[in-house]
């Protein structure tokens, strides 16, 4: 017996697995998962390696393990190695078959082998088995996954199961067979499965299971163009219409080649959990002793079969894009053989070449009836023991029996035997945490109302209190409208009081303005007056000169008049005329002396008077220019006075402004203060009526 209880090929990231059972719900084997601790672990004892886990978790926790690391790691090592690919590969690689191989060649590899091939040669064990035994029944061993799961739950059908290896396990033992020279090579095998991997280690016919998928995310974190590699042939002479082997009905498809007919006995299937649905019903009737319907049943566990499950690449593609490259294999290897309109002579040339490599006793292979083992693992409660269960969380009635799957089982009988086999808890019942629930409700609902009492009584104390604070605001608020109107009537005065305090200053300003223009003109003015004052200071000392001037010549014609006296005297008669003129001379000059005294005495005093007038004009001038300088600080202390008087006027303005929003607000506060008084009485009405109704 294989140690297959060590054979794990999916695990669960505990930092990712939030416990939201959606593996659980769409896993066929529910007892697989392990829910006693804080996340859903895998039991690969139970797993079948279908996959289906891997797809459905949003969080990523679910991780699927082939040994891509190993293989990349030996092929670094210069390991001999041959590979063996899965025709799903034309899907995940949009049909570069060929340039796969190439990149496959670039690591060392020495001979590439298509899975199509042993799917030919595994149709003609199917057929032969058909045609020699003619069984009622036939489940073909393609899909690992199935074969996992008869072995493990459905032991009845293993007599039924096709005792041959799989379309890969029919191309190792084909190498191994015909080509000796590789028997020391390790075989990689290529697969959209991780399934793949727990026949390999049961059959030993493979050393390496590299998924699809993983392949396909190593291509895209090291930035590798599968186009840029050269095309490389397989091998192996090339399969015809078995290239169809990973589509639905690909099976039943080539074995029409053999048996034209063989589809209407035949039962295509695929998708979980349809196949474990339908092989449960084959088991039971093969139980009860009724003959299946059906002879041949086709099954693969993913619903696309091989060219789109868990282990491939092909998320977002529809069906047809699936299926496109297969079909464009299977046309361009019909024309290899010339098969294209069924010719039964071409046909048969086909099938001498698959002949040539095929005997029975290579490619069979014995299953394991694992059940036993299986059921070690976990064991039916009694009815009795189902209904303890059932109390555990929270199902005394059969009406508490919602079945609602939110635990991820089909049934709460499932969940109760989870639970009896430790792999679940009765806290993972939403029906139990809504019952808890209530019980917690109920044991609070007496603490509660005591709070809600406690909180009513405060409530409306507060209340109180609050109703005595909104009289008080409003209060408030009146008391702020009387004084805002006060004070707005009170500025409005003084605004007036400016405005006439600023009128006054503009007249002011008018006369001060007229003043100062006088004013200016007197000091022209009297600059003139002083001006001209000076000159007739300047001209009166001329005459002042010449009055001095006349008296010096009247002096010296006196003294000449003396002197022609004194001549006329000895000049006797004769000149007797002449002291008549002297005489008049003399007293001429007498005369021209005291007229002239007189005038300079008249121009002494002029001069004084002169003086005092020009010193009199200074001083007014001094006067009249301190009386401009004293205008012009009045116009100019009138000027800042104009501005404060101004800046107090916007000031009052701004004043007015505000309390007029001052005024507004008091309305506003009025209102507040009334919707407040309304819903204080509202809520204290709604508290008065909180009560906790008895449930």
């Amino acid at each position: 017996m294989s140690n297959f209880e060590n054979k794990v090929i999916i695990k669960t990231d505990p930092e990712k697995c939030i416990n939201c059972h959606k593996c659980i719900s769409v896993c066929p084997i529910k007892l697989c998962n392990d829910v006693s601790g804080g996340y859903v672990s895998v039991k690969p004892e139970l797993c079948i390696g279908c996959g289906l886990c891997i797809e459905e978790c949003p969080h990523g926790a679910r991780q699927g393990l082939d040994d891509l690391s190993l293989f990349l790691e030996d092929a670094s090592l210069n390991q001999k190695i041959v590979a063996v690919i899965d025709p799903a590969i034309a899907a995940t690689f949009n049909g570069h078959n060929m340039e796969f191989n190439g990149w496959l060649t670039s690591l060392g590899v020495e001979k590439i082998f298509d899975a199509s091939w042993g799917a030919e040669l595994n149709t003609k064990s199917l057929v032969n088995h058909i045609k020699k035994h003619k069984p009622s029944l036939v489940i073909s061993q393609s899909c690992p996954a199935v074969v996992s799961y008869i072995e493990k739950f459905c032991p009845e059908l293993l007599p039924f199961l096709m005792q041959a290896d799989s379309p890969t396990g029919h191309t190792v033992k084909f190498i191994r067979e015909f080509y000796p020279e590789y028997n020391s090579h390790k075989i990689l095998i290529i697969s959209p499965c991780y399934a793949k991997k727990t026949e390999n280690i049961e059959t030993s016919l493979g050393d390496y299971n590299v998924t699809l998928r993983s392949i396909s995310d190593y291509f895209k974190t090291n930035n590798i163009d599968i186009s840029s590699f050269p095309k490389i042939d397989y091998f192996n002479p090339p399969a015809e219409r078995a290239v169809t082997y990973s589509t639905p009905g690909g099976l039943i498809h080539t074995c029409e080649r053999y048996i034209p007919d063989i589809r209407k006995n035949s039962r295509q299937i695929s998708g979980q959990p349809e196949v474990t649905n339908y092989l449960d019903f084959l088991a039971r009737e093969i139980r009860e002793g009724r003959t299946p319907k059906y002879m041949l049943i086709d099954c693969l566990s993913c619903q696309h079969g091989c060219n789109a499950g868990p282990a491939t690449a092909t998320d977002g593609k529809s069906v047809d894009e699936l299926e496109k490259f297969i079909d464009i294999r299977e046309e361009s290897r019909k024309k290899i053989y010339s098969t294209q309109q069924e010719s039964k002579l071409k046909i048969k040339k086909l099938h001498r070449v698959i002949e040539k490599y095929w005997q029975p006793e290579i490619y069979a292979r014995n299953f394991e009836n694992k059940n036993s083992t299986v059921q070690s693992y976990f064991s039916v409660p009694s009815k009795f023991a189902l209904d303890d269960i059932y109390k555990t969380f929270g199902k005394y009635e059969e009406s508490d029996l919602l079945n609602c799957g939110a635990c991820g089982y089909n049934s709460c009988k499932e969940f109760a035997i989870a639970i009896h086999n430790g792999l679940n808890k009765p806290e993972n019942c939403s029906h139990f945490n809504s019952l808890q629930l209530q019980n917690l409700q109920k044991s609070q609902r007496e603490k509660l109302m005591q709070a809600v009492n406690m909180v009513k009584t405060s409530s409306l104390q507060e209340f109180s209190e609050s109703d005595k604070g909104v009289e008080e605001i409003s209060d408030v608020s009146a008391e702020m409208v009387n004084s805002v109107n006060t004070s707005s009537a009170a500025i409005e005065q003084m605004i007036q009081n400016i405005d006439s305090i600023n009128s006054v200053l503009n007249k002011n300003s008018l006369t001060m303005n007229s003043l100062s223009e006088a004013t200016k003109a007197g000091k022209i003015s009297i600059e003139q007056v002083t001006k001209l004052v000076n000159d007739i200071e300047q001209n009166s000392r001329g005459l002042g000169e010449m009055s001095e001037m006349i008296q010096e010549i009247s002096s010296q014609t006196d003294l000449l008049a003396m002197n022609a006296a004194i001549e006329a005297a000895h000049a006797g008669e004769t000149g007797k005329g002449f002291s008549v003129v002297a005489e008049e001379i003399r007293k001429l000059a007498e005369n021209s002396s005291l007229q002239a005294k007189q005038i300079s005495d008249v121009l002494a005093k002029i001069k004084k008077l002169i003086d005092k007038t020009f010193n009199a004009t200074i001083e007014a001038k001094k006067e009249i220019e301190n009386v401009v300088s004293l205008a012009e600080q009045v116009a100019n202390q009138e000027e800042v006075v104009k501005r404060a008087i101004a800046e107090q006027n916007e000031g009052g303005q701004q004043m007015l402004e505000s309390l007029e929003k001052m005024r507004e607000n008091t309305g506003s506060v009025n209102e507040a203060v009334e919707k407040l008084r309304y819903s204080t009485s509202k809520i204290r009405t709604a508290v008065q009526q909180i009560n906790i109704r008895e449930q």
